[in-house]
């Protein structure tokens, strides 16, 4: 038994010495960098074998036919509002131009009413002069 503990006293001792031999690295240490190289370069292999990524069970093509999709429609919404604002200032010009011949409209009926006055107050006056040339021979017929 006390070379069994002589044996393993050795063994520690040389483990000890052989941890202390790497630089002041401790063999976990050097287990512990050794197992990150392992998985770094198992998940590097992983992703570069695979042929497409998937996302929450849709393959990248499919995303990229979706996204392709949302452009298209995107540029046809953005054409649709382009076509809607360009019809907006049309119906704009038409209003404008609507009010404008309106003005006009109701400016020919000022005009046209002022002259039908003007026109009774003609037919008027050449009524009351035909009165008073009436009278006039009238009286001169009388007198005579």
């Amino acid at each position: 038994m006390a070379m069994f503990l002589c044996i393993k006293r050795k063994v520690f001792m040389k483990l000890k010495r052989m941890g202390e031999g790497m630089n002041g690295y401790k063999k976990e240490d050097v287990l512990v960098v050794v197992f990150l190289i392992a998985f770094l370069i198992s998940v590097a292999f992983m992703c570069t074998s695979r042929n497409d990524v998937y996302d929450n069970g849709y393959r990248i093509n499919n995303v990229r036919d979706e996204l392709t999709n949302a452009q298209a429609a995107q540029r046809e919404e953005a054409s649709a509002i382009r076509e809607t604002k360009q019809s907006i200032g049309r119906s704009e010009a038409a209003v404008t131009n609507s009010e404008e011949r309106i003005e006009r409209s109701e400016q020919t009926n000022r005009e046209i009413a002022n002259v039908e006055r003007s026109d009774a107050e003609i037919i008027a006056e050449s009524q009351s002069i035909l009165a008073r040339v009436r009278e006039r021979t009238a009286t001169e017929d009388s007198q005579s």
